[in-house]
């Protein structure tokens, strides 16, 4: 009894804040349908102003970015995020988080799965400030197999021959080059099997305001060397409240 008390309240909990984001209608369709089935849906995220389109069960797993704790970087008026490079975009949902955010930052989105990239195409190819690439992200120039993991955010890059479809990466400079960047305001690192790639910014990627990285479906968020978040600051933020707004 006890158990089945705290697994509804847990989903209580999570309904409500995916109303507050999206919506009672589109919290509605996203808990109910969804959950029942993988065919593509479109939903209001009024926090957006947006619609998203996913694949019901097979995307749900994204839907927790809207519901679970998380992140906000904020604009500093000395330092305001003009650029961002999500990689690892799957089907663009942080892409449109990022543009409502920091509504004057140009993005690069980056995802190398076919599918996935059809989606990230719907739900952010209307935008003039985010440029998409069907891509992955490398430490330079490769070809590369992308190998299929347990659900639609697992996919992994290797350098692995044969071990599945092959797809074109491209560097964080290159990047920079392309659009004439001199700095990086955001780097937003979830590619699963390369993130120890970018462990550091490239020796001659200019400068990184903020990066966001998933390690073991935890994420971490830091400045880029050479200016480090204090101990104490990454600590907290490991844990933020929803949308907490935070910076260093």
């Amino acid at each position: 009894m006890l158990n089945w008390l705290q697994r509804a309240l847990v989903f209580l909990a999570r309904f409500v804040a995916l109303w507050r984001v999206m919506g009672f209608t589109s919290a509605v369709r996203s808990f109910g349908l969804a959950r029942r089935s993988s065919r593509l849906i479109r939903v209001a995220v009024k926090q957006l102003g947006r619609d998203l389109h996913f694949r019901g069960r097979a995307d749900f797993g994204m839907l927790t970015h809207l519901y679970d704790p998380n992140y906000r970087i904020i604009d500093t008026a000395s330092r305001p995020v003009g650029t961002i490079i999500d990689a690892g975009a799957n089907i663009g949902l942080e892409s449109l988080r990022f543009r409502h955010n920091h509504p004057d930052a140009r993005i690069v989105a980056i995802e190398p799965d076919i599918e996935n990239f059809a989606l990230l195409r719907r739900n952010c190819g209307d935008d003039p400030r985010i440029e998409l690439f069907n891509l992955a992200l490398w430490s330079g120039p490769a070809t590369l197999a992308l190998r299929q993991g347990s659900n639609n955010e697992a996919f992994q890059v290797t350098t692995e021959a044969g071990a599945g479809p092959k797809v074109e990466a491209l560097s964080i400079e290159n990047i920079l080059t392309r659009f004439d960047w001199p700095r990086i305001g955001i780097l937003k690192l979830d590619i699963e099997g390369a993130n120890m790639k970018f462990s550091a910014p490239e020796p001659n990627a200019g400068s990184t305001g903020s990066t966001v990285s998933s390690w073991r479906s935890r994420t971490m968020i830091g400045r880029a060397q050479p200016n480090p978040c204090s101990k104490r600051s990454r600590a907290k933020r490991l844990t933020p409240r929803f949308w907490e707004r935070i910076s260093c």
